[in-house]
């Protein structure tokens, strides 16, 4: 045979049918995305975790008390907020809580007794 030799196409050469063949970019792009979305989502808190218990919107103050114990600071006051389309000045609470020194701390805010946001407090 010659310098023209047929080349035979093999199955492993493809991938099967049915399956989908990501390049490697992709599948490095895959893995960013998700490393991303896993450091973002603590930033959007409606959650907050205590040890091995949830906090979460809607929990009374004494069942946030009982899974992460007394606050590090707890202050009350007035403040305007726009509820059923007029504003109106509320009384509401603020807990700061810190899992530990390498943790954010989370601020929970309580309307009547119940959490009505989590948000990232300043150190």
């Amino acid at each position: 045979m010659g310098p023209c030799v047929a080349r035979r196409h093999t199955a492993a050469m493809y991938p099967a049918r049915g399956t989908r063949h990501y390049p490697t970019v992709t599948r490095h792009w895959l893995t960013v995305a998700a490393v991303l979305v896993m450091m973002v989502s603590p930033l959007l808190a409606d959650s907050y975790r205590c040890g091995r218990k949830v906090v979460r919107n809607g929990d009374t103050a004494a069942a946030v008390r009982k899974a992460c114990g007394d606050p590090l600071r707890q202050r009350s006051g007035h403040e305007r907020i726009r509820m059923e389309g007029r504003s109106q000045r509320v009384r509401v609470e603020r807990w700061l809580y810190q899992n530990s020194p390498r943790s954010l701390p989370r601020e929970l805010v309580f309307y009547r007794g119940e959490v009505v946001a989590i948000h990232m407090a300043d150190r």
